[in-house]
């Protein structure tokens, strides 16, 4: 009875040791996994880290976020940014499907002086607390979701820009390594 005993207890403590080493070899790959997972890389003379899936770089004390890298940005480029002090980003913010993208173009715009008020083009898609513009009057870019194609045309004295949320985020950022003048 005393060998069944000891056998009771070294399978036990096998059983333990193996779930120990087990809980410790899963958090050391997840450990080594998000160390992996930050990269750095250096672009036009700013450096550029991999942080939760966005590239961030620091300018002047503030840090800008970027969905893609700059030679990433292959077939999205924007042409003829003209800025002022007053830069309106137009949107129909009653569907906010844009929200995340939007905000990237707002921080650049307001962080470099140029702007980022935000704005509607008539009273039907906007929220009564912005104003409502006219591209002939301001200058702005125009954001519209669009699933069937990519575009970028000129509206007056706006940059009106189309296509599906990844694609205008790939144009935001191109707009913001422009304004940031890394591009």
């Amino acid at each position: 009875m005393g060998e069944k005993k000891a056998a009771k207890i070294f399978v036990t403590l096998f059983i333990i040791f193996i779930m120990i080493t087990s809980v410790l070899g899963f958090i050391a790959i997840q450990s080594g996994s998000n160390n992996n997972s930050q990269t750095t890389k250096k672009i036009n003379g700013h450096k550029f880290d991999l942080i939760n899936g966005r590239w961030v770089t620091s300018i002047n004390g503030q840090q800008f976020v970027f969905d893609s890298l700059p030679d990433q940005l292959k077939g999205y480029e924007v042409n003829d940014i003209k800025l002022n002090t007053k830069n309106y980003i137009i949107y129909d913010f009653s569907k906010n499907d844009l929200e995340n993208e939007l905000i990237k173009l707002e921080l650049t715009l307001r962080l470099t002086g140029n702007g980022g008020v935000r704005a509607c083009l008539n009273e039907k898609e906007c929220d009564n607390e912005l104003p409502i513009v006219n591209c002939n009057d301001v200058n702005g870019f125009y954001f519209k979701l669009n699933y069937e194609t990519k575009d970028v045309t000129k509206d007056g004295n706006c940059i009106a820009i189309e296509g599906t949320s990844y694609q205008i985020s790939s144009y935001i950022d191109y707009i913001n390594y422009n304004i940031l003048g890394i591009l």
